[in-house]
């Protein structure tokens, strides 16, 4: 049987992840309705940091391209405006589905990004 701290040290670290994914997804949220409320430079560029450093985090954390879409796309899914599905279709500028497009684009491009050598 292990050891019960151990047990303790990881629910902890758990519980601690799940806060910061929680913490992370709200921050998300708050960017994009911002982003979807008023498209403009000072929400945008907000919103592009934010997504950009999540992409960069997601590739050095190992994360498999296609799983950190996933990821991502559920985060906005649980974080949306209730009655509001996001689409990558039938994008209008300004609307809220061409911020979204404009998310994933800004997503891939940080993604992909090669890291710059020291």
């Amino acid at each position: 049987m292990g050891d019960p701290r151990e047990y303790q040290d990881n629910r902890s670290r758990d519980d601690f992840r799940r806060r910061q994914r929680m913490e992370a997804e709200a921050d998300l949220a708050r960017c994009f309705r911002e982003a979807i409320a008023s498209p403009s430079p000072g929400t945008l560029t907000p919103l592009k940091d934010w997504i950009s450093q999540l992409a960069k985090s997601m590739r050095v954390r190992g994360i498999r391209p296609e799983r950190a879409l996933v990821e991502l796309k559920g985060m906005l899914e649980y974080q949306s405006a209730a009655g509001w599905s996001p689409s990558l279709s039938a994008v209008e500028p300004g609307s809220r589905s061409h911020v979204y497009q404009q998310l994933f684009k800004w997503w891939l491009e940080a993604y992909h990004a090669q890291a710059p050598t020291q």
